[in-house]
């Protein structure tokens, strides 16, 4: 509903009662037929301007024309007849609005805003189920108690602002209770038409839409679009839409995802989709664009995208074109999606064939394809190499041309039974095409091969398997150990060596036939525990057992047992060897050795005792003598309480490593391996002896190394009391002035297959004399010590030497008079990637952290596993770090060239060509040359990394890395 005014050409205002309603809508719910009226109250609101003026003046008039009162009664009645006529009117016009309203199906109200009584029409209570009378008397009330709760606070807001004439109308959408019981939605729309004199709202009035179905038909469509964003979102499918006229491009959030960039960066034009091409596929792209629009084929493209961190991914497009009547282009909507994942599985099934048909060819045995017919389909390279024919010779012919003429005639009834599935061996032998025969035995089942039924035939040349009998034959003969054969399902034996006989005492027909069990050579406690010992084929090695000989006598035995194959038969072959002497000898070793560990035990427990009875009284002693030396002394005392403390430092040091010597000998020291970084314990036990060192002048140095860095296998306190217990030697005897020098370096692998780490400590001191240097490591003995006035206990190295024991490592000395001494440890080299360092750098933050660093990074590696391990680790860590990958090593230059890249990461083992190789390539062109190269190998044998440390490389690291340490690497060689 809306009054308004209309100026006309003569300067005048014409008064409009404007009302209507939505009569019909479409199947979409858009509005199709609006019935309105417009009704002209000029005479209306003249009349009411009229009366009011009228009435002001009424008083006036009355007092000054009280003369003419005759003549104003007569115009007063017509005036009031004129009223009266307008009221009729307008009363006339209000029934047919009221009528007209009604057929629009529209409530109306009126509202009092300061009283609250309210005027409703029939079709406001009707859109709520109720009639008039049901829900009279009605005032503002009413309108509350049947609005929704959550509705009350936005319509009291809006009517707020409209009082405060915000705005023009009062609009609210808005739910009223039905009556039954279901919520309706509304659409409330009114204004205040009269304000007091105060300027506040006096009277209002509106309509009352009932648009559930519309509200309905939304929440509908709101749902079907939700819906439809999950399942984008869900299945990781980017939406687009481009504007073909204008150049307009827009993406969705999924679009930026997929191409790694954010919306501020994107230019939102045709170019930018195109720039976030892979540069071998922009031509490409744009050729199939083009193609779309112009109508030649649907635009349904594979292609790839280059990512700012470097990272390339696979992306598959599909898009559909909007046209105009005459069929130009208009718009083009598609979708995006990432298909990295189905590359790289099909990239790896094309390995798995390749490496199966590597696998086809490289077997020794005689591989066959054959139809349903018996011919030759398709065979593997052993059967062309040893067989002497060509591919074309043996393509679709019958298979019986590999077999002697004379046993043809057999090798075609086992082959039809063959494929007729009631046979699947063939004993006939292979004849080559000079005419020599392989003795073979034939394997066939059925299968399929490219999609059709096909008998898969292996053929296995038993030359070999029957000299290898022959010579088991002989081993087993004459094998000084006792052999025996038993039937695998019964147990029984069939055959026995003479060593056997030899060993039991039993006569061969009192063996052939009977079981262990039965010939008395096992009891059910030897049963048990061979059983415990046997994998889950029954075979078991070198188990220790007492078995009885025939005259009673209790053999211990060494006894391994497994299955063979013995012409098409499957035997339980044992061998039994007699150490019932070692293990008499054993005894008595184990008794001697009880007898030491008492007597050593004996001796650990008194130097433990004694330890605790020096220790009580010398507590008193030093803890006095502390006091007095905080108090008030002359020279006398000063000296003596001086001597006392030395004393008993001396003495408590005495005490404590005869305490750690009885601990390690008694078995005390509980030793806990792990993998330790040499260069921690080492700075950390320098940083405790480095005061010392100063007091006498000493330097002190730990020599660069590669070994540095590297890990032993030890206990990390032992072997931080170890190089304690060196370097304080090393303080207490050099001389004044003097140095000392810590390295570490890997040695010669071992016998057992080992790299040793050694770590040398030297010093500038007078040196040992090779006579002496044996009686080291000897408790309490204590090299010229009639010649220095160095305090000492003799005990010091040699609790060195039993902790270095303890923990699998060794100790040596080299010393020259007058020059310096040096002692060195070995432990075993390992490897571990979990290390956390400490020191010189805090490699956490570096690993935890985010920086800004940025730079290109090439890196050549045929492992696509360890790809994607870099590219996570850069995309979560240094995310401005772009990188490019190849898995060729000649393409290494190409690349560095082209994208001008900051960083190589080289494996050293590539398809084509040696990391190496690719070394020399980068080192030998200008423009390469200088570009730092990082080693990423899984080969970590001391001698590769030295040798390739030597052609001029920055960093060898060794697979499985260490990501903290990598990080700090590339942060250093690239300073963007």
């Amino acid at each position: 509903m809306l009054i308004i005014r209309i100026l006309t050409n003569s300067g005048e205002y014409i008064w409009f009662y404007d009302s209507g309603s939505i009569i019909s809508r479409d199947s979409n719910g858009k509005p199709r037929i609006i019935n309105g009226l417009v009704v002209n109250i000029t005479n209306r609101k003249l009349a009411e301007e009229k009366i009011l003026d009228l009435n002001e003046n009424l008083e006036h008039l009355v007092d000054e024309r009280t003369t003419q009162l005759s003549e104003t009664n007569f115009n007063l009645e017509k005036e009031i007849e004129n009223r009266r006529m307008v009221e009729v009117e307008l009363s006339n016009e209000k029934r047919r609005l009221a009528d007209i309203i009604k057929g629009t199906n529209v409530g109306t109200w009126e509202w009092n805003v300061q009283t609250g009584e309210t005027i409703f029409n029939e079709r406001w209570a009707e859109i709520i189920g109720y009639t008039l009378d049901e829900i009279s008397p009605v005032s503002i009330e009413t309108w509350v108690k049947f609005s929704h709760p959550d509705d009350l606070k936005v319509s009291g807001e809006l009517l707020e602002k409209h009082f405060k004439r915000e705005s023009s109308f009062y609009s609210c959408e808005s739910r009223m209770k039905h009556k039954n019981g279901d919520w309706v939605w509304v659409f409330d729309r009114g204004k205040v038409h009269t304000w007091d004199k105060n300027g506040k709202p006096l009277m209002m009035s509106g309509t009352h839409q009932d648009f559930s179905d519309r509200k309905r038909t939304e929440n509908e469509l709101a749902k079907l679009a939700t819906r439809l964003a999950l399942a984008v979102r869900a299945g990781g499918v980017g939406v687009w839409d481009y504007d073909i006229v204008n150049n307009v491009l827009v993406w969705d959030d999924q679009m930026y995802t997929l191409y790694g960039i954010n919306k501020k960066d994107f230019g939102g034009a045709y170019d930018a989709w195109q720039t976030g091409l892979h540069p071998d596929d922009r031509e490409q792209g744009d050729i199939e664009i083009r193609m779309a629009l112009s109508g030649e084929k649907e635009f349904d493209s594979e292609f790839r995208v280059s990512l700012p961190n470097g990272t390339v991914r696979n992306i598959r497009a599909i898009a559909i074109v909007q046209r105009d009547a005459e069929g130009k282009p208009l718009n083009m909507i598609g979708t995006n999606w990432d298909i990295t994942a189905q590359k790289q599985a099909e990239a790896s099934i094309k390995q798995t064939r390749l490496n199966y048909e590597t696998f086809f060819n490289t077997i020794d045995d005689f591989l066959f394809v054959l139809d349903t017919e018996g011919n030759i389909i398709h065979t593997n390279a052993t059967v062309i190499r040893r067989l002497g024919y060509s591919i074309d010779e043996l393509n679709a012919k019958s298979v019986l041309m590999v077999h002697p003429e004379d046993r043809r005639k057999e090798a075609d009834r086992i082959i039809c039974e063959m494929l007729a599935g009631t046979a699947d061996y063939c004993p006939v032998p292979l004849k080559t095409k000079p005419g020599n025969l392989i003795p073979v035995e034939t394997r066939a089942s059925h299968g399929f091969w490219n999609g059709m039924p096909v008998i898969f035939g292996v053929s296995k040349d038993v030359s070999k398997i029957k000299l290898s009998e022959e010579k088991f034959s002989k081993v087993f003969y004459l094998n000084p150990s006792a052999c025996g054969l038993s039937d695998l399902a019964t147990g029984k034996y069939v055959e026995l060596n003479e060593a056997f006989y030899n060993l039991f005492g039993f006569e061969k027909v009192e063996v052939i036939g009977k079981t262990p069990s039965e010939l008395g050579l096992l009891n059910n406690e030897t049963i048990n525990t061979i059983e415990k010992k046997a994998d889950r084929n029954g075979n078991i090695y070198n188990v220790e057992a007492a078995l009885m000989a025939k005259n009673k006598e209790i053999k211990h035995v060494l006894l391994s047992s497994e299955n063979i194959c013995l012409e098409d038969i499957t035997y339980r072959f044992t061998v039994v060897h007699d150490i019932t002497e070692l293990k008499l000898a054993e005894v008595e070793i184990i008794k001697a050795r009880l007898e030491a560990d008492k007597a050593n035990q004996a001796k650990s427990e008194f130097l433990s005792r004694m330890s605790h009875e020096l220790r009580t009284p010398l507590n008193s002693i030093l803890g006095f003598a502390q006091l007095m030396e905080m108090g008030e002394r002359n020279r006398l005392q000063k000296l003596g309480v001086s001597n006392i403390l030395n004393s008993g430092n001396h003495l408590l040091k005495l005490i404590n490593d005869v305490l750690d010597l009885s601990r390690i000998e008694a078995g005390g020291v509980l030793v806990s391996p792990e993998p330790v970084q040499i260069s921690s314990v080492i700075l950390e036990m320098l940083d405790v002896v480095n005061f010392l060192a100063a007091k006498r002048s000493l330097k002190t140095e730990l020599t660069s190394s590669f070994a540095n860095s590297r890990f032993v296998l030890a206990d990390r306190q032992l072997i931080k009391q170890v190089l304690l217990n060196l370097m304080n030697n090393a303080v207490k005897y050099n001389r004044e002035g003097g140095s000392i020098s810590i390295k570490t370096e890997l040695m010669p692998i071992n016998s057992e297959g080992i790299v040793p780490v050694r770590i040398s400590v030297s010093d500038t001191g007078e040196g040992i004399s090779s006579k002496d240097i044996p009686k080291l490591f000897i408790p309490f003995e204590r090299i010229g010590a009639e010649k220095t006035k160095i305090e000492g206990t003799g005990l010091g190295l040699s609790v060195v030497k039993k902790l270095m024991d303890a923990m699998g490592g060794t100790i040596g000395v080299e010393s020259v008079l007058g020059k310096g001494s040096t002692f060195w440890i070995e432990l075993p080299l390992v490897e571990d990637q979990n290390y956390k360092d400490e020191k010189p750098y805090n490699l956490i933050e570096i690993a935890s952290e985010q920086n800004d660093k940025a730079g290109i990074i090439l890196y050549i590696e045929d492992d696509l596993a360890n790809v994607v391990l870099i590219e996570q680790i850069l995309t979560s860590k240094r995310p401005n770090m772009r990188m490019i990958t190849d898995i060729h090593g000649m393409q290494t230059v190409n690349l560095a060239i082209e994208f001008s890249v900051d960083l190589i990461l080289l494996d050293i083992n590539l398809s084509d060509i040696q990391g190496i190789a690719v070394i020399e390539l980068l080192q030998s062109n200008e423009k390469t040359k200088t570009i730092p190269i990082v080693i990423i190998s899984a080969d970590a044998m001391p001698e590769q990394i030295e040798k390739i440390l030597k052609t001029g490389v920055c960093e060898y690291l060794t697979k499985p890395l260490n990501v903290a340490n990598f990080l700090r690497v590339i942060d250093g060689l690239i300073n963007k």
